[in-house]
């Protein structure tokens, strides 16, 4: 199952609307490489959902900048997930592969 909100869980010191606009994911849609920003906060864990649900890449990562390789995958719609480091506050973007 794929959350499709922007924040599951709030456990920090900012806003639900902060905690989001922190993220940024570019160049989406993206051919080869995605980028992750986090300004507030480290990943502890990034998925990619395919469009079914199923998890088509998992990673475990603690620096603020994150490139995911995404030219293995087919084109489509895909959800990014990252659980983030300071709390069990989840963020959910889409992602269109080309």
């Amino acid at each position: 199952m794929v959350t499709l909100t922007g924040v599951s869980t709030l456990a920090t010191n900012l806003s639900n609307e902060d905690l989001y606009k922190s993220l940024k994911v570019y160049p989406n849609p993206v051919i080869n490489e995605m980028t992750i920003d986090i300004t507030n906060d480290m990943a502890k864990q990034i998925r990619v959902f395919n469009s079914t649900g199923r998890i088509v890449k998992a990673f475990v990562q603690s620096n603020e900048l994150n490139s995911i390789p995404m030219g293995d995958l087919p084109q489509g719609i895909y959800f990014l997930q990252i659980k983030l480091e300071s709390s069990d506050t989840t963020l959910t973007r889409k992602i269109v592969k080309r």
